[in-house]
C-alpha cells in the first residue's frame, strides 16, 4: 500500500498536495474549487482527497501556529483541517510545520528542480514569524543548500519586524525596515490593487522609463524609509501622491499619466537589482553553481529573465507554484525524504496535478454559460 502524505497551506493562496511513495500526484489551490480568490481555507480540497485517497500523514504549513484555525473542546481543541480528516480516518498523523515557512518553500523548489545537490534562495514578503529578544520577527529572504535525502544547511536568513529592532551579522539581517518584496507590494497597493497582484505592477513596468524626479526606493537592501513602512503581514504604506486616484485609470488606460508608468518602472528595476545582489551572496555562500527560487517574488518573470541574462553560467530553477501555494508542495515532499531517506530525483514535468475531467463533464459546464 502507498505512504500518502497530505501538505496543506492555509492562508492566502491556501492549496492542497499529496505526495505518493515520493511522487507530486495532487495540487490544488482551494481557489479552483470554491472560486473565491486567494481562499486560505483548502476543505472543500482535503474533502476532494479524502473521497479518493488514504492519508497516513498530514503537514501543516503557514506562518505561525496561532493563525491555524481551531476546534474549540471538548473533548479536546486541536487545528480544523486535522479534526476534519479524523472524521474520515481516525489514525491520521499530523506533523506541524508552520515555522518552517522559508524551508516549504525552499523544498519546494530544490525537490522539483531535478538538482542533486543546489543552492535556494526564498525571497519572500513574510515567512513564519519568530520571538527574537522578545520581539517577534518575520522571515523575508533566506539562503540554504540542499542535497538529498533532506540535508539542509541554512547560510542565510533576512528578518522583518515591527519594533524598530535592528540587528547583523554574518548569518541574519533584522531590520525594521522593509524588505525587497513588501516593498514592490507597496508601489502596488499605492496602485489601489492587492498586494497579492504585484503582477499588474510588473508589466506596467514596461511602460515606463527612467524619472529622475523618483527618489530611490531601497537603501541598504531595503525599502527606503523615508517613503515605505512596513505593515504586519503582506504590504507596505508609502507616501507618494499621485495625481489621480489609480481605480479611475484601472478600466480606461487613457487616464494613467506617465509618472506612474515610471514609479513601476522604478520598482521593477531596483528591485532586481537588490535580487541580483542576493544571488551573488549565494553563490559566495554556498559555493554552488545551481540555484533553486522560491518565494513570493519569484512569480516576476521579468527579474527571473534578467537572471538567466545576468548569470550565463549558473543554472536556475525557478519553480512555477513559487508563491506561498506550492508550500503545501514543499512540505509534503520535505516530510517524505525526512521519513523515508529515499535519493530518488524527480523533477516536476507537469503543472496538471488537480481534478480530471471528462469531455461531456468540461462541455456541460460551458453550457451553463452560453445563451
Amino acid at each position: 500500500m502507498s505512504y500518502n502524505i497530505l501538505g496543506i497551506t492555509p492562508g492566502h493562496n491556501g492549496s492542497v498536495a499529496l505526495v505518493s511513495d515520493g511522487k507530486l500526484v495532487f495540487y490544488l489551490e482551494e481557489e479552483r474549487l470554491s472560486r473565491i480568490k486567494y481562499d486560505g481555507n483548502p476543505l472543500k480540497s482535503i474533502l476532494y482527497l479524502l473521497s479518493k485517497y488514504e492519508i497516513n500523514e498530514l503537514i501543516i504549513t503557514g506562518v505561525h501556529e496561532r493563525f491555524i484555525p481551531k476546534t474549540p473542546p471538548p473533548p479536546i481543541s486541536q487545528d480544523v483541517y486535522s479534526h476534519l480528516i479524523k472524521k474520515y480516518q481516525s489514525n491520521l498523523v499530523t506533523i506541524p510545520f508552520w515555522d518552517k515557512h522559508h524551508l516549504s518553500h525552499a523544498s519546494n523548489a530544490f525537490y522539483n528542480s531535478g538538482f542533486d545537490k543546489a543552492a535556494v534562495l526564498v525571497i519572500d514578503a513574510v515567512g513564519s514569524t519568530h520571538l527574537f529578544n522578545n520581539v517577534f520577527i518575520e522571515e523575508t529572504e533566506s539562503i540554504f543548500s540542499f542535497e538529498y535525502p533532506n540535508n539542509v544547511i541554512t547560510h542565510y536568513k533576512s528578518y522583518n519586524n515591527h519594533s524598530n529592532l535592528n540587528y547583523k551579522n554574518n548569518k541574519i539581517n533584522i531590520s525594521s525596515n522593509c524588505n525587497i518584496t513588501k516593498t514592490y507590494e507597496g508601489i502596488t497597493q499605492l496602485f489601489k490593487w492587492n498586494s497579492q497582484e504585484s503582477g499588474k505592477t510588473m508589466g506596467l513596468s514596461s511602460y515606463g522609463q527612467l524619472n529622475k524626479n523618483i527618489p530611490k526606493l531601497f537603501t541598504s537592501g531595503k525599502g527606503n524609509p523615508n517613503y515605505f513602512q512596513s505593515v504586519y503581514g503582506a504590504g507596505a504604506v508609502t507616501n507618494f501622491n499621485l495625481e489621480i486616484d489609480p481605480k479611475e485609470w484601472h478600466y480606461n488606460a487613457s487616464k494613467i499619466t506617465q509618472y506612474e508608468k515610471d514609479l513601476a518602472y522604478h520598482i521593477q528595476t531596483e528591485s532586481e537589482k537588490e535580487v541580483f545582489k542576493l544571488v551573488e551572496k549565494t553563490l559566495d555562500l554556498t559555493k554552488l553553481d545551481k540555484i533553486a527560487c522560491a518565494g513570493g517574488y519569484f512569480l516576476n518573470c521579468v527579474c527571473n529573465y534578467k537572471l538567466l541574462k545576468k548569470f550565463p553560467n549558473i543554472e536556475f530553477y525557478f519553480d512555477p507554484a513559487s508563491h506561498d501555494g506550492g508550500n503545501s508542495v514543499g512540505a509534503a515532499l520535505y516530510r517524505w525524504y525526512e521519513h523515508s531517506k529515499d535519493t530518488t530525483i524527480r523533477p516536476r514535468k507537469t503543472l496538471y496535478n488537480g481534478p480530471q475531467y471528462t469531455q461531456d463533464q468540461l462541455i456541460n459546464s460551458i453550457k451553463k454559460y452560453v445563451n
